[in-house]
């Protein structure tokens, strides 16, 4: 199933999760969701793992089921993980300040998916035009 109104279909039903979630979990971790994609930031391993349940727990109620493989905890403590959401991939690096003190951030950038994807698009524009 796809479409326009995909997004928007699951909006209104994942409205009732967010409500759900800000009552029972939002202590737990940070929900960012855009449609039925969605990640949640812990601070700790262990709070991770108490979200899954708590959020599997809500899918059942919904009579949902998460993505197998686009559900797991990423440790982003160490900086050797990553995760993508949304065409872009997050990941904690090093940096440092023009003094050289170091700090630590998150960064991002385009996921080899929506890399390709936006190549496909320039070229196929581009053979349009007459450019290529």
């Amino acid at each position: 199933m796809g479409g326009v109104i995909t997004p928007l279909l699951a909006n209104i039903y994942l409205n009732y999760f967010d409500t759900l979630w800000e009552k029972h979990g939002g202590k737990i971790g940070e929900l960012t969701r855009y449609a039925d994609d969605f990640v949640v930031v812990c601070k700790t391993r262990k709070d991770a793992i108490h979200a899954c349940k708590r959020i599997r727990s809500i899918m059942e109620r919904l009579e949902l089921t998460l993505h197998p493989t686009k559900t797991r905890i990423v440790g982003l403590w160490t900086g050797e993980e990553g995760f993508d959401f949304l065409g872009l991939h997050h990941r904690k690096k090093k940096a440092k300040t023009a003094n050289g003190q170091v700090y630590y951030t998150t960064q991002q950038w385009l996921t080899e998916k929506a890399e390709k994807r936006i190549r496909e698009v320039v070229k196929e524009r581009l053979v349009r035009q007459g450019c290529v």
